[in-house]
């Protein structure tokens, strides 16, 4: 999901790396964003859920090629806000 924002000031877009899919009905999802505004890239959390899969952090680690993350923000210090940040 991708939200854009124009109005004559910078361009912000905002989407997530994971979404709510039938394989996480109990709504524990990673949570991985990125806000883009102008020529900076933020990248808000990296986590993961309990399976640690790689497949999960590949999405992480690609999204922060991809997207060209500037910085990195954590909302807070649990496996669902960092869990991936080791492996970064």
């Amino acid at each position: 999901m991708a939200i854009e924002v124009s109005s004559g000031a910078p361009d912000i877009r905002f989407m997530s790396l994971f979404s709510l899919s039938p394989e996480n009905s109990d709504g524990m999802v990673p949570n991985s964003h990125i806000l883009k505004i102008g020529s900076i890239t933020l990248m808000f959390d990296c986590g993961v859920d309990e399976s640690y899969s790689l497949s999960q952090l590949n999405v992480i680690s690609k999204g922060i090629t991809e997207h060209k993350v500037d910085y990195l923000l954590l909302s807070q210090a649990s496996l669902n806000s960092v869990g991936a940040l080791p492996y970064l």
